[in-house]
């Protein structure tokens, strides 16, 4: 290991929390460590990321009280073809890191290309769910799933739930932003404006009003179209189970999310909240 690899951001008390570093054997004998001991630089994360098949660098997004977050990709996206038009993108994001801890997945026998890759981005959904800042974008991971068995997918949806629950607990102890928080993209913020309504469901109408009340806007002139299609046709599309799920209901399309209300209680709650 070069001496690079050994140069880490200062911990403690400026960034207010304290990683637990763990080696975890996971259920398929991969390996998950998670570290406090993180590159200073760019390159320095480039290399230690090379070491293994999914990594993740956690911390403070552009401040040492800023919100809480991070990158979580895949090791072959850092030398393929994919990254020689997103390289200076990656080096700016990994930049804007303040981080406190890291995690890498290591396992003797690598992943196939599309497992792997669906792996990732079910993992970037739970994380982003919770409410961390996540750096990444998304390009092919829907192509990746629908190439996949039904086992590989039951399989890889629990992996990266693993994955990301380690890193909640490990790399952030549970501290999540408040919300509204910052989201990678609309389709996120959408997600989690959903997701936030533990008592009934939401309509597409509530969700735009919701988002423009935490600051997020659109210059399209179909935003209601933009948030049906994420959410019901895109949350579907990426294999597993969805975290939002709709119906029609009443003219309008239903959101909630499936973690914390079944359809009985979204239903019910959304028709107390819009007597006839």
């Amino acid at each position: 290991m070069s001496a690079e690899l050994l140069l880490s951001h200062p911990k403690g008390a400026e960034s207010a929390i304290k990683v637990q570093p763990v080696v975890l054997t996971l259920f398929d004998h991969s390996t998950l460590t998670i570290n406090e001991e993180v590159p200073l630089t760019a390159t320095g994360r480039h290399n230690a990321a090379l070491t293994a098949l999914i990594y993740f660098y956690g911390g403070r997004i552009d401040s040492p009280t800023g919100y809480y977050g991070g990158y979580l990709g895949q090791s072959s996206d850092l030398h393929g073809p994919r990254p020689a038009a997103s390289h200076t993108r990656w080096v700016v994001n990994q930049r804007r890191i303040i981080p406190t801890g890291m995690a890498m997945l290591r396992r003797d026998e690598p992943y196939n290309g599309d497992y792997r890759r669906y792996v990732e981005a079910k993992s970037i959904q739970r994380v982003s769910a919770a409410g961390l800042l996540l750096l990444n974008t998304q390009t092919s991971a829907y192509v990746a799933s629908s190439r996949l068995t039904r086992a590989e997918v039951l399989e890889g949806e629990r992996l990266a739930n693993d994955i990301a629950d380690a890193i909640l607990t490990h790399v952030f102890c549970g501290n999540v932003n408040p919300h509204p928080s910052p989201a990678a993209n609309t389709r996120e913020a959408a997600v989690r404006e959903v997701l936030a309504e533990t008592h009934r469901g939401l309509d597409t109408f509530e969700i735009m009003r919701r988002l423009r009340a935490s600051g997020v806007t659109t210059k399209g002139r179909s935003w209601d179209f933009s948030i049906r299609r994420d959410l019901n046709h895109r949350e579907r599309d990426m294999r597993g189970t969805p975290r939002v799920v709709s119906t029609s209901h009443r003219g309008r399309r239903i959101f909630w999310g499936t973690r914390t209300l079944s359809k009985r209680q979204a239903l019910a709650g959304y028709d107390l909240a819009h007597p006839s």
